[in-house]
């Protein structure tokens, strides 16, 4: 007798497992905790078998016990994937989506969601855009879609819509530290990730749905017997690709050479006015040795990550659950930048009758976020640290900070490392309760209640010695802010099969969503000592304060016809209606269509045993988008924030526009999926249109007016693209298997339409909007090279001081220097590669990202490290030692020039290739035998070891090509010392018992 359990990779028992002797008559199937008892002889063979898995065969020999482990088959026109308010098999879907099945072994690795998504997804860019913990990440679906409003994609978890709106008044003090409220989602409570792309699959979701849509689903409860995990990891983080800085022989060398052409070029001679001496030696005869003000934001020791979570699954044929909690803790390679988060989720479904069933979803999650200031124009620490002097040190002889400005070039960060305290802390609440109520045996009806609360508080203190605090004793502000978001749904959904042939599935919705927040902040200074923080210490204070509220009243609607399983089609409709827009504009309507032919259904397909599946898909839509429209814009309000003599007062704060109106897209896809070598290959390629109408836009208006914009609707954008996405199994055997993902997406980008005129408008200090470009196009002077001779100079540059080795700029008719378009943001294409491979126990995860043809400006050699001596800051060491010193020697580095702003004048000298190839993660792990790991009362352990951002070829020769200092697509593609990605290395455990 023949005895054993049946589980899958997980050490889940599996149910109903066909167990049967291979050329004989004797079967039996699993019980409810998955065992078995069969009767066979030593030379036969056991199959199992189990729908939606891997048959196995095991070898009877001499054993008495047989665990067996089945693993997931690939079926991928059977998969089920969310669509919005519904799901479908994949083979049903006529529309552009790209779904992501979370593997609990991969999982546990990432910090946030958005990095699972990193390469694996054609039409999906995801870039980490700061290294510091908790971060926001840029998401893009297909491009951007606005050029003034928001770009993110619609995130909607077990069917709520998501609030991304920062949660803090005091994120302007922290640059691009901006904590995403989706940093508090916790990577390993996801089952899947769906990604709505074109129109005919987003629209359902109408107003909110131009930038694609992100339907996130977390675990749910299974039958059978309640079966714990337990994850746990730590890890270290590691800064590299620091820059090199020239040393005190360098510098003073290519200062005083500033410095003597600088008098030259001028005339000047010792004593008079404008004479400047040159710098002696400071170095004595005890110097310690340069300063190393490149490491000084960084921590001394080593940043540690360390990552906790057990949670409970199981559940009988009426009721199932689903438990978790977790704890994660980030250090981050900046001193004193660190997050903490604790999640908690439950999921319950329960049967109450064979005609209703209903489910709760609870979701709370902390965090304590100690931000630091990354691309702060006046503390970020990169940006005051770099560009020191190589013999200046952070203290003076007597201990105390040296001054900057006095003693220093710069603010000395290293005070503003020890003088400041943040604590920025988030607390969510996530609830929602569905009904399902089966009217009749076709119609089925679904009530859906969400509420979701998010409160923050978040803290900054400067003491006095913080640096530039001599007008008062000590600062500290305080943000407080509560918001809440009411979620009702209500869907219908009829279904049913006509005569065998005709499947017809009809679902009509109505939702209501209200939204409010409010905001307290208020500021102290002037304290009795540095010990003293909270502001009811501080001798004077300042609080600020207001609340807003939005409501979107919806209807919706789907129908989705399927003839003979081969030829498919769907039809959605959404109205949404805002209080963000004015009465005559508040509705909006959002059609969609699209249709599939599955040709291999087809009798003449019948002889082509390689296709397994063949369909080919064509839709167009309309979506929209309200996220860049603030909450009264239309309306025309005062505001009492202008006292007057000290007498209160009011002002005009929005002029209003009546004539406001969503951002619309209408967008074509036409697209096939094929699946073929018996699920060996699977093919999916798109090709999209999508012409954004209506865009908004902050026009400028004249300060007589009282304001200084207005929000208007101007002008048309598009983006087009193709979407290829290969997934193979290239080798497969009993105990070795080698699986592909390659994921590569093509952009284009192009205003087609702008304001009255169509006139180009000028974005900031580097970027140009001009029809037939793209968004975030570079309009800079363009370097031709280096003037060798003074009598190459023209004459009116010479006359204003242009000499040999000077920059030589493309000039205008006139002879001046002249801006132009001269490189893009956006990349051309980008995707990512994933390799899997397993071997016995061992895998082995490999995940390549790459982007190519965005330019990155570098604001860091711009503003600083390459202005060779136009002020005594420090410089890089290669540009500081290839610089021009006669005829020949350089034609892309000027000579060091002292008090001169034309050889640092914006141009693409500082514009570089973005484009990289990223070895994102590789992660090895060993899955112990079954037959070890049940002496020690468990069903499953696994070991890995994981490494992050190990590798990076690019020609960029900042930190990061990743990294931006906006998200806004005007002004994107800028580097301002950002906080790098750093390298993470991670070694987990995993159990199940």
């Amino acid at each position: 007798m023949i005895t054993g359990t049946v589980t899958d990779p997980k050490g889940e028992t599996l149910i109903g497992v066909s167990v049967v002797v291979k050329n004989k008559s004797v079967q039996t199937i699993t019980d409810v905790n998955g065992k078995y008892r069969i009767k066979a002889a030593p030379q036969d063979t056991l199959v199992f078998s189990y729908i939606g898995m891997e048959t196995k065969e095991y070898y009877v020999k001499n054993r008495k016990e047989i665990n067996a482990i089945l693993e997931e088959k690939e079926q991928s026109m059977k998969e089920v994937v969310v669509i919005g308010y519904s799901t479908q098999q994949r083979k049903d879907v006529t529309g552009a989506i790209s779904s992501l099945k979370i593997k609990d072994d991969l999982s546990a690795s990432y910090s946030s969601f958005d990095q699972m998504l990193q390469g694996q997804l054609s039409g999906v860019q995801v870039q980490s855009v700061s290294g510091t913990p908790g971060a926001g990440g840029a998401v893009r679906i297909r491009g951007v879609g606005s050029i003034n409003g928001g770009n993110d994609p619609l995130y909607v978890i077990d069917g709520i819509p998501m609030d991304t709106e920062d949660g803090s008044e005091l994120t302007d003090l922290f640059g691009a530290s901006y904590q995403s409220p989706l940093s508090l989602i916790d990577p390993s409570d996801i089952e899947s990730i769906d990604v709505l792309k074109d129109a005919a699959a987003a629209s359902i979701y109408g107003s909110r749905a131009t930038n694609g849509v992100i339907l996130i689903t977390t675990k749910k409860g299974r039958t059978g017997r309640t079966s714990f995990s337990v994850n746990m990891s730590s890890g270290i983080s590691q800064v590299h690709n620091l820059p090199e800085m020239a040393d005190t022989d360098l510098y003073l060398t290519v200062m005083n050479e500033a410095y003597s052409n600088y008098n030259r070029d001028n005339n000047y001679q010792p004593g008079d006015p404008g004479y400047q001496p040159l710098l002696e030696d400071p170095r004595g005869p005890d110097y310690p040795g340069d300063y190393d003000w490149v490491r000084l934001p960084f921590r001394d020791d080593t940043p540690v990550t360390q990552r906790y979570s057990i949670s409970m699954r199981g559940g009988s044929s009426d009721t199932k659950f689903y438990t978790a909690l977790s704890y994660y803790d980030q250090e981050g390679i900046i001193k004193t930048n660190r997050l903490r988060r604790i999640n908690f989720r439950s999921n319950i479904d329960h049967i109450i009758s064979s005609k209703v069933n209903f489910g709760v979803t609870i979701g709370l999650a902390h965090s304590i976020n100690n931000r630091v200031p990354s691309e702060n124009g006046n503390y970020g620490y990169i940006l005051r640290s770099f560009p020191q002097r190589p013999f200046d040190r952070p203290y003076k002889e007597d201990g105390s900070y040296a001054i900057g400005g006095v003693d220093l070039r710069y603010h000395n960060v290293q005070a503003m490392v020890n003088e400041s305290t943040s604590d920025y802390k988030i607390y969510q609440a996530n609830a929602s309760t569905y009904l399902n109520w089966k009217l009749t045996k076709d119609l089925i009806y679904k009530p859906q209640l969400s509420l979701i609360f998010n409160t923050n508080n978040d803290f900054y203190n400067r003491t006095t010695d913080f640096p530039n605090m001599d007008s008062y004793n000590g600062y500290t502000r305080e943000s407080r802010s509560t918001a809440i978001r009411y979620v009702l749904q209500h869907t219908l959904t009829y279904k049913t099969l006509i005569k065998e042939r005709l499947g017809l599935t009809a679902m009509a919705g109505q939702s209501y969503e209200h939204y409010n927040r409010s905001y307290v902040v208020a500021s102290g200074w002037d304290f009795p000592t540095k010990e003293f923080t909270y502001i009811r210490s501080a001798a004077s204070f300042g609080a600020n304060g207001y609340a807003y509220a939005s409501t979107l009243i919806s209807h919706f609607g789907r129908l989705d016809l399927s003839w003979d399983d081969k030829y498919l089609l769907s039809a959605t409709v959404r109205a949404d209606g805002s209080s963000k827009f004015p009465k005559g504009g508040m509705w909006g309507v959002f059609p969609s269509a699209s249709v599939s032919w599955r040709i291999s259904k087809e009798n003449f397909m019948k002889g082509f045993d390689a296709i397994n599946d063949w369909k080919f898909r064509l839709s167009w839509g309309m979506t929209g988008e309200q996220s860049g429209v603030g909450y009264y814009t239309a309306q025309r309000y005062m505001g009492a924030e202008a006292p007057y003599y000290g007498s209160a007062g009011i002002t005009l704060e929005s002029p209003g526009n009546d004539q406001l109106s969503w951002e619309k897209a209408e967008q074509i896809n036409i697209g096939t999926d094929a699946v073929l070598f018996n699920d060996r290959l699977n093919v999916s390629l798109d090709y999209y249109i999508k012409n954004t109408h209506g865009l908004l836009f902050n026009k400028p208006m004249p300060a007589t007016y009282g304001y200084k914009t207005k929000l208007v609707n101007i002008g048309r954008m598009q983006n087009s693209g193709f979407e290829l996405t290969l997934k193979t199994v290239n080798v497969k055997s009993r105990n070795f298997e080698w699986t592909s993902n390659l994921s590569f997406t093509t952009l284009k980008n192009e205003v087609k339409q702008l304001m009255e005129g169509n006139k180009p408008v000028y974005v900031g200090n580097y970027h140009i909007l001009e029809i037939g470009k793209p968004v975030g196009s570079f309009y800079l002077y363009k370097q031709e090279g280096i003037y060798q001779y003074d009598e190459e100079v023209p004459e009116n540059l010479y006359k204003s001081g242009v000499r040999a080795g000077d920059m030589k700029y493309a000039l205008d008719e006139n002879g001046n220097p002249v801006r132009m378009i001269v490189g893009k943001a956006m990349p051309d294409w980008y995707g990512g590669f994933t390799n899997t491979f397993k071997f016995y126990g061992f895998d082995l995860n490999v995940s390549l990202s790459f982007q190519y043809g965005n330019d990155i400006l570098n604001i860091f050699r711009s503003g600083y490290s390459d202005r060779l001596g136009q002020m005594d800051a420090n410089m890089l060491k290669e540009s500081a030692e290839n610089r021009w010193t006669g005829p020949g020697t350089s034609n892309t580095y000027p000579r060091a020039l002292f008090n001169s702003e034309y050889n640092s004048m914006a141009s693409d000298r500082y514009l570089e290739d973005g484009s990289f190839l990223k070895l994102r993660e590789i992660t090895l792990g060993y899955t112990l035998p079954v037959d070890w790991v049940k002496h020690l009362k468990l069903k499953y352990l696994r070991i890995y070891a994981t490494a992050q951002n190990l590798l990076t070829w690019t020609k960029y020769s900042g930190m990061d090509p990743e990294v931006s200092y906006t998200l806004s697509p005007r002004e994107m593609g800028q580097d301002f010392f950002g906080t790098p990605n750093p390298r993470m290395y991670l070694v987990g455990l995993s159990l199940n018992f």
